[in-house]
């Protein structure tokens, strides 16, 4: 019902107020009423149904293409339908890769000869049921090979470290390189950097320094990694189907042949071109234990927890290499085209049904993936039922509105590629905006709420965000990281990717609240409900926060009769974009786009005030004809 009850003094609504949440449609109530109305739909996000939709979703296993991804698809499908949306699940093929053999041994000195074991530990009583069939930690699309070479130590793989041992003489070349994770730097880009330097292979893993504290507060006593963990994900830089590149994958299409794909790794260079294998922790300190050389560089030992990425490691490396310790490493991955799915729920819109709002996560997962990407996923389920709920009580969107659970998303985007690759013409003239949610709930220090994407969003998102509790004294807004800087355009580590940079349309890239304690068990068994549960959100009043962000946000996209896009947010953060650019490149000669940017910023400020005026003629006919 209405919040404003009897006092209300918006003369000739008061009728309108006092109906359901639900009044069809939303826009022919006057602005104030609406927004009143539109934020009561919060309360019906509820934390108690996502913590259900979370012990569900990762109960066990479920990997892209697998059975249980499989029951997962027809479980969404399920929860949509349930919910009244018009539903529908789109299988399509892609290749993925599985390890058919992948190990790693000391060969040198003979006296440390031994086989490294490649697995993560198992828990009892700790959420990890399903374990024994979840198949070994690896990384996909790693290139297949025996090498039988030296060690060298290589920090987290960064350009700055690689060069770093250059300078000092170290030889990198047909070397097996070390790498730890972290450093700010993705996989495929460590990987990248090692073969810059015809490095002959790549062994890598999580460092406790960077990653947990005292073993009491490690999994399963606490929410940190342990020198078990292991990080699984891909190893290539592919968006979509790697046999389908820049056409949509279904059952009967073109493909490329296998062996083009995957054999001329020079020729592909989203691909590796040098084996790779993730090692726990446990295991490294056998191979730091043997190594000499060169001393480990000054700059790397300035670690402390206020700077984490340097090389103060849990294992006291004092020398990279190389050698004399030799690393075997044998790794072969079968490559297949398996079938993933795509979810879709849609309700259609009531004036303008061929325009619509997109809402998305992905489904599938490395492992269990209660953070990565069941926080979201949960979410998801959890709108739909809102979204029926709301339909119920008689609420239609001005627009439709279309939730899609994308499969394949940790093999190279895959779900999400595929399906605005077969759409490419539709979403650009009819998308609206595309908003994404990926990992809504990193860790249990819930300081900073992080919302980022198209600069356009920047106004509509400061609105919403404004309006939710965080807590009894703050807002979401009030810890919104974003919220001095504006919201940066870019990045390609989510579904967004293609619809900002293949499609263009205006997006979300992420909501969520954001803290170091989930690169602990990033992509490991220990991402589990077990200790989502125990540790990192136990109420799920994060998840339900989250989701109150983006119905709201949905909400504008859907109703407002304007769309709430800031042409003028876009142009004045191209303006500090190049102004940042310039201060770096002071050489460059940059004034035809400065005197571009100035001509726009002039354009949208004469389209805002054309935007504000019909919102404004459009109350002021409401007001005149009373409340419909």
């Amino acid at each position: 019902q209405c919040q404003k009850g009897a006092g209300c003094t918006t003369e000739g609504t008061r009728s309108a107020c006092n109906v359901l949440i639900g009044a069809t449609p939303r826009s022919c109530l006057p602005r104030e009423c609406e927004m009143v109305a539109r934020e009561s739909y919060n309360n019906l996000v509820h934390p108690l149904r996502i913590r259900r939709n979370s012990e569900m979703l990762s109960k066990l296993p479920h990997v892209a293409g697998s059975e249980r991804d499989k029951f997962l698809a027809e479980e969404t499908k399920s929860i949509f339908a349930s919910a009244g949306l018009e539903t529908e699940i789109e299988e399509f093929p892609i290749l993925l890769s599985f390890p058919k053999t992948l190990e790693a041994s000391i060969t040198y000195p003979a006296e440390s000869r031994r086989d490294l074991i490649l697995d993560e530990k198992f828990f009892p009583n700790a959420g990890m049921q399903g374990w024994q069939d979840r198949g070994q930690p690896f990384n996909a699309y790693s290139a297949n090979g025996l090498v039988n070479e030296e060690v060298v130590f290589c920090n987290y793989g960064r350009a700055s470290d690689f060069s770093g041992l250059v300078s000092l003489g170290v030889p990198l070349s047909g070397k097996v390189a070390l790498i730890r994770f972290g450093g700010r730097l993705a996989r495929e880009s460590k990987v990248k950097n090692a073969e810059k330097y015809n490095m002959a292979a790549v062994v890598w893993y999580q460092d406790t320094n960077d990653v947990g504290r005292e073993e009491s507060q490690q999994f399963p006593s606490g929410l940190y990694g342990n020198e078990w963990t292991m990080q699984r994900g891909t190893t290539a830089f592919n968006t979509g189907d790697l046999q389908t590149p820049g056409w949509p994958s279904t059952v009967d299409g073109p493909t490329l042949p296998i062996d083009d794909v995957i054999k001329d790794r020079q020729a592909n260079a989203d691909l590796p071109s040098i084996p790779v294998v993730p090692i726990p922790q446990s295991q490294v300190k056998f191979l730091i234990e043997e190594l000499q050389g060169t001393a480990v560089p000054s700059e790397w030992l300035n670690s402390n927890d206020q700077q984490p990425f340097g090389c103060n490691t849990s294992l006291g490396i004092r020398n990279v290499g190389p050698g004399p310790v030799r690393l075997k490493v044998d790794v072969e991955l079968t490559y297949n085209r398996s079938s993933v799915w795509n979810v879709y729920g849609r309700i259609q819109g009531s004036q303008q049904s061929d325009k619509t709002v997109y809402v998305g996560s992905h489904r599938d997962a490395w492992d269990y993936g209660a953070v990565d990407p069941v926080s979201s996923q949960s979410v998801l389920w959890e709108l739909a039922e809102v979204l029926g709920t709301m339909v119920q009580n008689g609420w239609k969107p001005l627009r439709s509105i279309q939730l899609c659970s994308w499969d394949a998303e940790e093999w190279g985007l895959a779900g999400s590629t595929e399906f605005a690759e077969k759409r490419r013409e539709a979403l650009k003239l009819n998308g609206v905006v595309y908003l994404n949610t990926d990992v809504t709930v990193m860790g249990k220090n819930k300081l900073h709420f992080d919302l980022n994407g198209s600069p356009s969003l920047f106004s509509v998102v400061s609105s919403v965000l404004g309006g939710i509790a965080h807590n009894s004294s703050h807002t979401l807004g009030d810890i919104w990281i974003s919220r001095l800087n504006g919201m940066e355009p870019g990045g390609w580590n989510s579904d967004y990717v293609v619809f900002e940079h293949n499609i263009g349309l205006p997006n979300m890239r992420e909501a969520g609240y954001r803290d170091n304690h989930f690169i602990y068990v990033y992509h490991s068994d220990y991402d589990n409900f077990y200790r989502m549960a125990n540790w990192v959100d136990p109420d799920f009043t994060g998840h339900q926060r989250v989701g109150q962000a983006v119905l709201q946000l949905m909400l504008a996209f859907s109703d407002d009769i304007v769309l709430p896009l800031s042409i003028t947010d876009w142009a004045n953060k191209l303006q500090q974009i190049t102004a940042t650019f310039k201060q770096d490149n002071e050489q460059v000669n940059i004034t035809p786009l400065t005197e571009a940017i100035t001509r726009l910023q002039a354009a949208a400020t004469i389209f805002t005030q054309q935007q504000e005026q019909i919102r404004q003629d459009w109350e002021a006919a409401k007001t005149a004809k009373g409340t419909t």
